[in-house]
């Protein structure tokens, strides 16, 4: 009877951890709608599928040193001057590399050219981040002095 209650009891903290999780989650969900007011139009949220391709890709890159990427063990890539550099249409997941834990698991979605629009907001939400293109090879780093790597031929 007491094993019972013990079970019982860590069932109900390990449930009482994932409400307080999700909450979070939601809190940051929240927070970027809030940053980039025309979110609903030009970007969708990842679901479970893409989160897990997008964490494979993320897994995959070179060492991440503190928050920047060793650029040294990538074989190609190229430093992107300026956002005019970029004319193409395409679509980039949005990944952040620094923030709250629970901001790592949201991958916002859209065209590169909406995000461009929207940059400093994105910028400020998070200073560094990854877009990762569509076919989860290519992406293109961003530091919080605007200096942009591009990986292979995005």
């Amino acid at each position: 009877m007491q094993e019972d209650k013990k079970l019982r009891l860590q069932e109900l903290l390990e449930q009482q951890k994932q409400r307080i999780y999700n909450a979070k989650i939601n809190d940051q969900k929240e927070y970027i709608l809030k940053e980039i007011p025309q979110f609903h139009q030009h970007y969708q949220f990842a679901d479970k599928e893409d989160i897990i391709k997008l964490k494979m890709f993320l897994k995959s890159l070179p060492t991440l040193i503190s928050i920047r990427l060793d650029f040294s063990q990538l074989p190609i890539w190229h430093v992107i001057k300026s956002f005019k550099d970029i004319n193409d249409h395409f679509n980039v997941w949005i990944c952040f590399l620094s923030g709250l834990p629970e901001l790592f698991e949201l991958y916002p979605y859209g065209d590169i050219q909406d995000f461009i629009n929207d940059f400093d907001s994105w910028q400020y939400i998070s200073p560094y981040l990854i877009l990762v293109c569509d076919n989860f090879k290519d992406f293109i780093f961003i530091d919080d002095e605007k200096k942009m790597i591009q990986s292979q031929n995005t």
